[in-house]
């Protein structure tokens, strides 16, 4: 599945970060859109980080713990991988669980829920009248491709049948390569302990719905499209959810409050399907409840309330039913698992380390926390750059000349893209990049005496009003452009006092920091742009200096 995220139907509101490092990469890496580059970039990405011990194929069968006061604390976690019949136990101070299913919090004892809560639960409109067990339900998708000759389907003899009515509400005919993500079912079963019926019967659907397209006769404009490829895997939207210091509804996402101790943020509708999946052929497969703001997530909704160093992130988080229709969409995750991972550094690396995952979401912690994802080029929502340390809010800037609107100001307004209307109330509308007149160009920054630099950070335009994604669907493709980002920064130098101090060629990433050999004193700092790749303007929207 391709991934979704903030900005459906919501343009600029793509999220950024660590997510958008890999969307960019891939993009001028993987021009053919193939799925297994997407895999290989993750490995390679993992590997080439030196302090990540990547054990692969290796899954957590239990863990220890010890009880303190009235909290838990993990110990250790053990883990087994089949291929090589090798066991681990794997000590930490912290530990996250990010695995969908939760499986190290299920064996932490964490509390967590399944299921529906009732409306009277949390006052949620969207909830059900009567708690129950039942969640979204699992999908397997498949892909089909065209060829130049009739490429007849002969099924298995286990399929399910469908009919046209059986399928009245659920396109077959407007695509057939992809996005038959109405394939769903195993909402009334436990999609944990029931995961391999729901996969067979899945599979019966999913080669059901094919059978119907390709043998029924309503859809004779088929004849050439043959399978390509099945899921192995159902593809599971909810089992566990964890419970949090806070748990996130249905009211922070429809009105897109701003919590204190946001971390991360959402914008996907509220994304609700009958549990009965297919079988639920009286209504349509999934209601849609569009959000008029973005919505912030809190760190106390990724951590747990009674396991004290556990955090969490992905579709296991401390949200009810309907909040999680939204939140558990994949870059939604991503900017979660970001921000845990960031929250924990912060955490140990602190002056006074934290103990445990509820220091992490108070002052100070949560500030430096904030701080370091803006950094790192996360968005929060109306909180932008503070950090003391950066030199560049120091600085005077001025610039070989800029397009009426985009002035070179705007590189130190702490600010990193155009902030839409429709996205809060905080936000302004206006944007917040320095747009050259021409190529080539300069920005300068000068302080009224030298001062010490060892790391530059350059935020560029990768231009999140387009659709940025690797998907297998003809139609989501429209738009999208597999290469380099037309509006990225290219090639581009950077003096100090003159001297040149380094030089980039080839630049497709929208967040670049150039660490200095050797630190050097000086008064004035310019980044000279000499070309893009494709735009005929020079766009940033930060520069820091440290």
């Amino acid at each position: 599945m391709h991934i979704c995220g903030a900005n459906f139907r919501r343009p600029g509101a793509r999220e950024s970060g660590i997510i958008e490092e890999l969307r960019l990469e891939d993009a001028a890496r993987n021009p053919q859109r193939s799925p297994s580059m997407w895999d290989l970039l993750l490995y390679e990405k993992i590997k080439a980080e030196p302090s990540i011990t990547l054990l692969l194929d290796t899954e957590c069968t239990g863990c220890r713990t010890e009880e303190r006061e009235q909290k838990k604390r993990i110990v250790s976690l053990n883990a087994l991988r089949n291929s090589t019949e090798d066991t681990f136990e794997v000590h930490a101070r912290f530990f996250a669980d990010c695995s969908g299913d939760g499986r190290l919090g299920f064996e932490a004892g964490a509390d967590s829920r399944t299921g529906r809560e009732a409306q009277s639960e949390y006052g949620e409109s969207l909830a059900q009248p009567v708690a129950d067990n039942k969640t979204l339900g699992s999908t397997i998708l498949f892909m089909a491709k065209r060829h130049e000759h009739p490429a007849p389907f002969v099924p298995p003899s286990w399929i399910r049948k469908f009919t046209r009515e059986d399928l009245a509400k659920r396109a077959c005919g407007n695509t057939y390569e992809y996005c038959y993500w109405w394939i769903e079912w195993g909402g009334e079963l436990d999609t944990i302990k029931d995961n391999e019926t729901i996969r067979h019967e899945l599979y019966r659907i999913a080669l059901g719905v094919w059978d119907y397209v390709k043998n029924s006769g309503d859809h004779p404009d088929s004849a050439n499209w043959a399978l390509e490829w099945i899921g192995s895997l159902p593809g599971k939207r909810q089992s566990r959810r964890f419970l949090g210091d806070y748990v996130l509804t249905e009211q922070d996402v429809r009105t897109g409050r701003i919590i204190d101790d946001q971390v991360a943020f959402g914008g996907w509708p509220i994304d609700l399907h009958p549990p009965r999946g297919v079988d639920a052929t009286d209504e349509p497969p999934c209601h849609h409840v569009r959000l008029p703001h973005l919505y912030t997530i809190p760190l106390r909704s990724l951590i747990s309330r009674n396991v004290e160093n556990l955090l969490f992130a992905g579709r296991n988080i401390s949200a009810t039913h309907v909040a999680l229709a939204s939140t558990r969409i994949m870059a939604t995750c991503a900017v979660m698992g970001q921000a845990i991972g960031t929250a924990v550094a912060i955490g140990l690396h602190s002056e006074k380390p934290a103990e445990t995952v509820s220091q992490l979401s108070e002052p100070p912690q949560i500030e430096a926390i904030q701080q370091r994802l803006l950094k790192d080029d996360a968005l929060l929502l109306g909180i932008k750059n503070r950090d003391a340390c950066d030199l560049a809010s120091r600085a005077t800037v001025s610039a070989s000349g800029f397009v009426e609107g985009f002035p070179p100001d705007n590189l130190i307004d702490g600010i990193t893209r155009e902030l839409k209307k429709d996205w809060g109330i905080w936000a302004d509308g206006t944007s917040h990049q320095w747009r050259s007149k021409n190529l080539p160009a300069w920005v300068e920054l000068r302080w009224p005496a030298p001062v010490p630099v060892s790391e530059i950070h350059l935020t560029f335009d990768s231009d999140f009003e387009r659709t940025l994604i690797l998907t297998f669907s003809e139609s989501a493709n429209v738009g999208v452009i597999r290469g380099p980002q037309p509006e990225l920064v290219k090639d581009y130098r950077i003096f100090g006092d003159g001297e040149l101090l380094l030089e980039v060629a080839n630049n497709w990433q929208r967040k670049r920091i150039h660490r200095l050999p050797e630190a050097c004193r000086i008064q004035t700092l310019r980044v000279e742009v000499t070309s893009t790749n494709g735009a005929p303007e020079a766009r940033i929207f930060e520069v820091r200096v440290y």
